[in-house]
């Protein structure tokens, strides 16, 4: 399979090409969801490459419009349990991308 990250922030255009990279494979069933987890795998990726620490839930919330932090929590346990990211709750700034999702950026 084959994705293309589009994903705008800072007021520029990051266009990323994916290779043989499934979302379906975090095993969420709406497709509502999966370009959810696809944009905020993307912003924390884009992020981190940019200032080299992660995005706080404030700063994920603000920028994907996610109204609840709940909503955001649950997202990135999808994401850490795929692999994608590595987060310490409770903790500031600790939500980095892993090497799996880096690769792609």
């Amino acid at each position: 399979m084959n994705n293309t990250f589009q994903y705008h922030f800072g007021g520029a255009t990051t266009g990323t090409q994916a290779n043989h990279v499934e979302w379906t494979s975090l095993d969420i069933d709406s497709p509502v969801r999966d370009k959810r987890l696809e944009n905020m795998a993307a912003f924390v990726a884009v992020f981190w490459r940019q200032k080299r620490y992660g995005p706080t839930l404030r700063e994920i919330q603000s920028e994907l419009h996610i109204a609840s932090l709940g909503t955001i929590r649950s997202d990135i346990d999808h994401l850490v349990r795929a692999g994608w990211v590595d987060y310490t709750p409770y903790q500031s700034r600790t939500l980095v991308p892993t090497d799996k999702l880096l690769s792609l950026v």
